[in-house]
């Protein structure tokens, strides 16, 4: 194409035009069901300490001037939706980012690249329970399209984490996920005020919970031919672990024992001598009262489980 003056006149006998069969067809919508479950089952099932990033796409049509975000993957963050029904609670596995970056010398990109740097920079000098929510991120590239307060209220509460300009520098709003950490299970069982609380909607909790999981996992892994249920090496190295959290300030507490607490458990079944099982509680640097984590090994099962729980006290009786 190029241009021309108005009032020029197209419709001559020379000018090639196109028939409305030889214009090429709209891309189908993506549909985030078809897209997320076969990673995000993958993550729960075999990498559950890790979120995927996800820049959310437009709708197909935009109701005003600017562009939006697509009303199907909002609706990954209501839970009573069919995408809820669908995925269940593997969607904690994914932070939807939303709007998308330019600057001058770049079309439109995804900011998934630069807040996974950021949250691996972070991770890397301060721990990966501390957020980058508010943090400038770097770069020239701005938001687009621009994203005013209000909307980002709106988007927040139903689960995206929205990028804003903010005294001439970009910023994550906040670090919010679809879904809650907990699994609904635990979530149903507390009172509708406490199941409510955005804290369980936040990926640094998630990301905390990951970050425990995989080093417990790879502690019970070096402990594979070294179990004795009465060698007190394991409970020591628990501690140990747990007092290097609490002095990276990952736990609240003014002294370790206000910190957590590690409490061995009485073995059960025919390989009660062979198994090591602790109940751990965490009090985490996070507006939650209690993280209570079960650590089992069985020599003669191979890989040790673990399972957790978050919830408050009032809601644990």
């Amino acid at each position: 194409p190029v241009f021309l003056p108005l009032g020029t006149d197209t419709d001559d006998d020379h000018r090639e035009r196109r028939r409305p069969a030889e214009m090429p067809a709209a891309e189908p919508a993506t549909d985030p069901q078809a897209l997320l479950a076969p990673m995000l089952r993958a993550l729960a099932r075999r990498r559950p300490d890790m979120i995927a990033l996800l820049s959310v796409p437009f709708a197909p049509m935009a109701v005003g001037e600017l562009p939006a975000p697509a009303p199907r993957w909002l609706a990954l963050g209501d839970a009573e939706g069919p995408l809820a029904a669908a995925l269940g609670d593997a969607r904690r596995h994914v932070q939807l980012l939303y709007p998308y970056l330019r600057d001058g010398e770049r079309p439109l990109v995804s900011a998934s690249g630069l807040v996974a740097g950021v949250q691996a920079r972070v991770a890397q000098r301060f721990g990966p329970w501390r957020s980058v929510a508010e943090r400038a991120l770097p770069g020239q590239a701005m938001p687009w399209p621009p994203v005013s307060t209000q909307q980002a209220a709106g988007w927040r509460a139903a689960g995206l984490s929205v990028l804003l300009q903010r005294g001439g520098r970009l910023r994550l709003d906040d670090e919010a996920l679809p879904a809650p950490v907990l699994p609904q299970a635990d979530l149903q069982a507390m009172p509708r005020a406490e199941r409510e609380r955005a804290d369980w909607h936040s990926a640094e909790v998630q990301r905390f919970m990951g970050y425990v999981r995989r080093e417990l996992q790879a502690l019970g892994e070096r402990l594979l031919f070294d179990v004795d249920a009465t060698d007190p090496r394991p409970a020591e190295a628990l501690r140990s672990f747990f007092a290097r959290l609490h002095e990276a300030g990952a736990l609240r507490g003014a002294r370790p024992e206000q910190a957590f607490r590690v409490r061995a458990l009485p073995g059960a079944g025919a390989s009660a001598e062979s198994t090591l099982a602790f109940e751990i509680e965490l009090a985490p640097a996070f507006p939650i009262d209690l993280i209570r984590i079960t650590f089992l090994h069985d020599r003669a099962g191979g890989t040790p489980r673990i399972s957790a729980r978050l919830g408050s006290e009032a809601a644990d009786g």
